[in-house]
């Protein structure tokens, strides 16, 4: 719950407490699970002979697994914390579903590289 100054048409500016949007706070986290996904299967497909276009996550997969998650998760979930604590929705519902694209991208790699 927070406290946010609002106007009222007949009385001028009101105090109220709003409640935050549960939604938001489950974007946040789906947008977490949604790289972790990403990296497990872009971990795979490095592993079978694919290739990571992301300079940062290449690097990283070749110091070894771990480290990778570890830099994926840790950078989704800090910029997810941040559009979260600011309230920006829409650019939470924009960067979800640029990674749910990357993800389908995966899948359709994996079925390239075991067609």
């Amino acid at each position: 719950m927070y406290v946010r100054l609002g106007t009222n048409s007949k009385s001028g500016p009101v105090a109220g407490v709003f409640p935050k949007r549960p939604s938001v706070g489950f974007l946040a986290v789906g947008f977490v699970l949604l790289n972790v996904v990403d990296i497990c299967l872009t971990a795979f497909i490095f592993q079978h002979g694919g290739y990571e276009l992301n300079p940062l996550i290449r690097a990283a997969l070749r110091l070894g697994l771990p480290t990778a998650v570890c830099l994926k998760v840790g950078a989704s979930a800090v910029f997810a914390w941040v559009l979260y604590r600011f309230r920006r929705e829409e650019a939470l519902k924009v960067a979800a579903a640029l990674i749910s694209g990357v993800c389908l991208f995966n899948v359709v790699g994996l079925t390239v590289l075991s067609g």
